[in-house]
């Protein structure tokens, strides 16, 4: 196989690129691109305060990481994090309203960028990429439960 030719180098570098192109754009909000996603998740779970060990286990990220992330976002003022009343040991965090509008502008670049990034196919071939993406991540999804099942 010739370098750089296997399908999850191709895949991963093109993960890479969407990310620095991400982090290009939204760095005029002062956003990284895992930020936004954290944000993104709470936005739709505006309604709802998310105890920080729900977006760990979400994001698969240590408790150390996501703390961090959190901090940031607060700092900036797109989340507010509390403690739980009933659990002094549980932090929830929730999106602001800033953080709304961020998140807005910043998923709105998003879908901008990606128009750009897959102009050069289909949207009919668009399509069968997204549903050969979702197949080989359930796939990777079931690998990943069943090797944790023989641990």
């Amino acid at each position: 196989m010739a370098e750089g030719k296997s399908t999850g180098f191709r895949i991963k570098k093109i993960s890479d690129l969407m990310q620095v192109g991400a982090d290009h754009d939204m760095k005029e909000m002062g956003l990284t691109y895992s930020q936004f996603h954290v944000m993104l998740y709470l936005h739709h779970r505006r309604d709802e305060q998310i105890p920080l060990k729900q977006l760990e286990r979400f994001f698969q990220v240590s408790q150390a990481t996501m703390a961090g992330i959190v901090v940031r976002l607060e700092q900036k003022g797109y989340v507010h994090a509390c403690v739980d009343e009933h659990d002094r040991r549980v932090k929830l965090v929730s999106i602001t309203e800033l953080g709304e509008n961020a998140c807005e502008r910043a998923h709105a670049n998003m879908v901008e960028r990606e128009g750009q990034i897959f102009s050069c196919i289909s949207a009919e071939d668009k399509e069968k990429l997204d549903e050969m993406l979702d197949r080989i991540l359930m796939t990777l999804k079931k690998m990943t439960k069943e090797g944790c099942a023989d641990e």
